[in-house]
């Protein structure tokens, strides 16, 4: 058998073709391969046909199939209700639905399993179905030599899964129709895709297939079986990875991010945008990530680099939105463009597509203000409303690509509902003919040649797909029209085009209502109601925009939510089904069902829904980690693991047309976490940390194949996600003001909370999971207009009170001028980068030993990063910590924090501290106040057991040139108040050799002393490291040992009784093990000698 590598192929066709990255799912619906069998058999894999060849076989089959002919046959898949099945119901083909029924009779009659998997819109199925599955001679051998399996792929993706893993593991590419040859016991024989019916170009048909599968079987069953029980143990292996840590490395998450925009980057194409050459699919988690990069580039402060990334994506949406790939007469994306212009498309529209793009359009609109975006978003949710909603609110899956195009015709054909002649648009357009059709490239001779790749066989000759070339003034220019005056005529066009094209047959409709695609589409429809009351009051959309009020589409959301809880979520066990038509689907549901779901409930939340939304949520991710997540490998399998017909369960890791249920999971927790507090917060968190960890290689890697899963890593490494409070009243429209303010802005790593504190409801619930978001509504019950707070870990900024405020405040947020890069979060920033360079000069030195990292999270508000090595080669153990703490505190941590200070608050204070420290050296724990009463302190001591004049001169130097590049008098004043601050009384001796400590630096702007304490915290390793470099190989003896630890009693001795920072902590409820990360083996012996070396203390 040929070996299982995961390698990176393309797969080229006319209609379809994509990269294969390390086993993606394939859910970019590749419908033509060419006729391709993959199995161990040489006189079966001849030598590949040329391109020519394969677009020309493509062409003999690809153009039609005939309409419906009396039903000669009825097979078993009549009694189904997937609309893929009932396509076949009719076949001569004795077709079994995937079951135990089918699997006994392979058994019995000891044959193969011959297994189709495809969907009800697929083109290439229904070419397949045509040429192969209706015909008499194709079904008797399989009937006779097989037992043959119909699987639709959107009903059971868990079986589709294994195969088609199969099959690209053992090629290199795969598609739908997918079409495998089993054993009896389900095990994978040998596989491909289409097939054609009959020899042609040197390779077999599929009748030939059939024999040869067939003679194998008889002659060489042990070879077949053996082969396929060691390709499936290799499968499993590759699919199943599991965590080697509890998280990523440190960094790691950045150089992913980074590294994944990178590599879309350089397959941008700058003529036409989008990312990759033709075909092209509307991959939306590429465009995602690249907003988020660069977001995090602007935030860094490198805007030209943040703007090139912008740049790219607003094209690449222009060109996706003037392009023939988007439905400009009824709204809608089509599955992906054939050329690299995005003209010619492949016509099926798919739900999973219209629920992503129309997110991204809404993140265009959210960040430029452009509403050429807006209109984007609604033209896709119109649509959506329009012609694929359930009466009950359930969403369809997907229409045809293929329609007859007329009444009475024989032959289906791709794109016949939406293309048009010339002389179409001219008798019913009339005077605005010659505009519309300018404006749209409509030629007589048909315009589907912008590319060779448009239509290589001339199969629209004298046809026009729709594509906006010309800007939108330009062309009103040119009519002598205002640009509105030429939009209204567009859009009346479009109308009157759309009503003759609702008399044509329309493409088959899939009416299969899935959890996961609706749970995209719940997200952008409730997105929508917020985002788009940003646009400007008098903007008035031309058809097929609705123009209707955006709190319709919560509406939308919230209906097909209700749905999916009434028709498929069991309240008793509150496990969810995968599907509905006629009723449930036998499946269970997958792991993308729930981290979908759970993710656009999380939207519709945050986005006006009730509380109810969000319980359930959390309930859902309750079940989704019983029954999906590895509690010991770490990640979550895409299946339960309970039918025994499926033989592997996968953990999902490539973002593809649907991103992964992994990445979208590990989202979702970062997102829970930033909502909950204490333990069930940590338990959000440690569980995305793990699962991220599984999937090390692949960020560090292929970075572009999990563009999705980058974000995740970076969001749960940012150090303080941001909250938007909300407090008022519900039902009120100062509070759907308010939402809408808090939407307003594109920030990725925000959830917004809003609470009525009149609702016992939601009070109970708040004060169950969150009592900071309790306290909040009960200080701000009484106001008598909604209260808006933007929160970093719940330490606030002003309240404000009105929607233009809060837009405001997020706005400069978001430029630059507030949080993202005040005072105190670049203080964040600083520390948490010293924390890494402290750590990294220390390990560089060990040569070998690591620090180990544990993020906690402290109950009241904030958390921290506790990194320690232990048993090193040159230290017995280091300890380098960063908090970021915030809440309420009492008066004595207060007393404890404000040295000297006589002055007094009454009762509990509002405070938010953020510090660095070590105990090697102290390193600088500056710590910024209370919102409108702020100080700055920190200092570096240097107590080695040890004297060496040279190093104290070296150390003190250090210091004091970081010192006088801001103020002379800052080295002198600072030591002395070192000096004096590290004095144990009771023993009338310092703690060390000194260095420089400052405290309730208040005095100076607040710019110039977070330049300074930056400075300080830079000056810690040369003033250090390189004293450890120097001595760390001198001979030590015992003697030496006891001494050293005497003075590290006296370390431990001051810091119990003496430091503010440990009474601070411990008063405020921080996490013990990070205050008390002193030296474990300090002496306290009593009249113990002072011993000299080299002049000792």
């Amino acid at each position: 058998m040929k070996s299982l590598h995961l390698s990176s192929s393309s797969i080229f066709h006319r209609f379809a073709s994509r990269s294969i990255v390390s086993l993606p799912r394939r859910r970019n619906r590749v419908r033509a391969i060419h006729p391709s069998f993959f199995g161990p058999f040489s006189t079966i894999l001849s030598r590949p046909i040329s391109s020519g060849k394969v677009l020309a076989m493509a062409e003999e089959t690809s153009s039609s199939w005939t309409s419906s002919t009396s039903q000669k046959h009825t097979n078993r898949l009549a009694a189904e209700h997937s609309p893929y099945l009932l396509q076949h119901a009719h076949n001569p083909v004795d077709w079994y639905p995937w079951g135990e029924e089918a699997f006994e009779e392979a058994k019995k009659r000891d044959v193969p399993i011959f297994l189709s998997i495809g969907y009800s819109t697929c083109h290439w199925c229904h070419v397949m179905e045509v040429e192969s599955f209706e015909d008499e001679e194709v079904a008797k051998l399989l009937n006779d030599w097989f037992v043959s399996i119909k699987v639709d792929r959107e009903e059971r993706p868990d079986v589709d899964k294994v195969y088609m893993s199969f099959v690209q593991a053992l090629y290199g590419g795969g598609g739908w129709p997918l079409s495998v040859f089993l054993s009896p016991d389900l095990k994978p024989l040998m596989g491909g895709t289409y097939f054609p019916p009959n020899d042609n170009y040197g390779r077999p048909g599929f009748k030939t297939i059939l024999k040869k599968v067939k003679d194998a079987w008889d002659s060489k069953k042990d070879t077949l079986v053996k082969s396929s029980i060691y390709a499936m143990e290799e499968l499993s292996k590759a699919l199943s990875a599991n965590a080697e840590t509890d998280k990523l490395p440190d960094g790691l998450s950045r150089v992913a991010l980074s590294l994944c925009a990178k590599q879309l980057s350089r397959s941008y194409d700058s003529e036409f945008g989008g990312f990759g050459s033709a075909p092209k699919f509307p991959r939306p988690v590429e465009i995602q990530l690249m907003l988020y990069h660069s977001k995090k580039l602007k935030e860094a402060g490198k805007t030209s680099e943040a703007d090139e990334d912008q740049s790219m994506v607003l094209f690449s949406l222009q060109g996706m939105a003037n392009g023939g790939m988007h439905d400009h007469i009824g709204g809608g994306f089509h599955r992906y463009s054939v050329d690299e212009c995005w003209h010619v498309p492949h016509f099926e529209k798919m739900l999973y597509d219209q629920g992503q793009l129309a997110n991204v359009y809404l993140d265009g609109f959210i960040i430029t203000k452009d509403v050429m975006y807006s209109y984007v978003a609604r033209d896709i949710l119109d649509y959506l409303r329009r012609d694929m909603i359930a009466p009950e609110g359930g969403i369809f899956s997907a229409e045809d690509a293929d329609s007859f195009e007329s009444e009475g015709a024989k032959r289906k054909k791709e794109g016949a509902f939406y293309i048009w002649t010339s002389d179409e648009i001219d008798e019913v357009l009339g005077e605005n003919a010659d505009l519309f059709k300018e404006h749209y490239y409509v030629k007589k001779s048909g315009n589907c040649d912008l590319s060779s790749r448009s239509d290589p066989h001339n199969e629209f000759a004298g046809k026009n797909v729709l594509i906006e070339r010309n800007e939108l003034s330009a062309m009103a220019s040119k009519f002598s029209l205002s640009i509105e005056k030429y939009q209204e005529i567009l859009g009346e066009c479009r109308r009157k085009l759309f009503d003759v094209r609702l008399k044509r047959p329309k493409p088959h409709l899939d009416d299969k209502i899935i959890v996961s695609w609706n749970g995209l589409v719940i997200s952008s429809f409730a997105r929508a109601s917020k985002i788009l009351k940003a646009e400007p009051e008098s903007t008035k959309y031309g058809f097929p925009v609705v123009n209707s009020q955006p709190e319709d589409y919560l509406e939308v959301a919230e209906k097909a939510a209700s749905f999916i809880r009434k028709n498929l979520y069991d309240e008793q066990s509150h496990r969810l089904q995968h599907s509905y038509r006629k009723g449930p689907s036998k499946a269970p549901a997958f792991l993308d069902d729930y981290a979908f779901l759970i993710s656009g409930l999380l939207d519709l939340y945050e986005n006006g829904g009730g509380i109810e939304w969000l319980k359930w949520a959390i309930k859902l991710q309750e079940i989704q980690d019983e029954l999906y997540l590895d509690q010991e490998g770490g990640a979550y399998f895409n299946t339960q693991g309970q039918d025994p017909s499926v033989l592997l369960r996968v953990k999902e890791d490539h973002d593809g047309a649907e991103p992964s249920g992994n990445s979208v999971s590990a989202i979702n927790l970062v997102r829970l976490a930033s909502i909950v507090a204490g333990e069930k917060a940590d338990s959000y968190l440690n569980t995305a940390h793990r699962l991220l960890a599984v999937f090390e290689l692949k960020l560090r890697e292929m970075a572009v194949a999990v563009p999705l899963m980058c974000c995740a890593a970076d969001m749960i490494s940012v150090p303080s996600r941001k909250q938007v409070v909300l407090v008022g009243s519900k039902p009120s429209v100062e509070l759907n003001h308010m939402l809408s303010a808090a939407h307003s802005v594109y920030d990725p790593n925000k959830t917004v909370i809003h609470i009525d504190p009149s609702s016992s409801n939601e009070m109970d619930f708040w004060e169950e999971h969150n009592s900071n978001v309790a306290e909040m509504a009960k200080r701000n019950r009484n106001s008598e207009k909604v209260v808006g707070l933007v929160c970093q870990h719940f330490t606030c900024s002003p309240p404000v009170f009105d929607s233009s405020s809060l837009t405001r405040l997020l706005s400069k947020d978001s430029d630059g001028d507030s949080h993202s890069s005040s005072v105190r979060a670049r203080f964040e920033t600083m520390i948490r980068s010293a924390q890494d360079n402290v750590c990294e000069a220390i390990e560089a030195v060990e040569g070998g030993p690591k620090f180990k990292e544990d993020v906690w999270s402290r109950p009241g508000g904030g958390g921290g990063i506790s990194r320690v090595l232990q048993d090193g080669n040159v230290w017995e153990k280091a300890g380098v910590n960063v908090s970021v703490v915030y809440g309420v505190m009492a008066p004595e941590a207060y007393r404890a924090a404000k040295a000297a200070s006589s002055e007094q608050k009454p009762g509990p204070i509002p405070f938010f501290a953020a510090g660095i420290s070590s105990f090697e050296t102290d390193a600088p724990k500056d710590v910024p106040g209370a919102p409108r009463q702020w100080w700055f302190g920190g200092g570096t001591d240097f107590t080695p057991a040890y004297i060496f004049e040279e190093d104290v001169k070296h150390f003190h130097s250090i210091q004091k040139q970081a010192c006088d590049k801001f103020d002379p008098s800052f080295y002198p004043r600072f030591k002395k108040w070192c000096d004096d601050y590290f004095y144990i009384k009771h023993r009338d001796e310092r703690r060390g050799l000194g260095g420089i400590f400052f405290d309730d630096l208040n005095d100076y702007d607040q710019e110039m002393l977070l330049s300074f304490a930056t400075e300080c915290a830079s000056s810690v390793i040369p003033a250090y490291i390189p004293i450890i470099a120097k001595r760390k190989d001198t001979p030590f003896n015992e003697q030496h040992k006891a001494w050293q630890q005497l003075r590290r009693g006296r370390y431990v001795e001051f810091n119990l009784v003496y430091d503010r920072g440990t009474t601070f902590g411990l008063e405020t409820g921080g996490r013990i093990e990070s205050i008390l990360v002193s030296p474990q083996d300090g002496n306290m012996t009593i009249n113990q000698k002072k011993e000299l070396r080299n002049g000792s203390y």
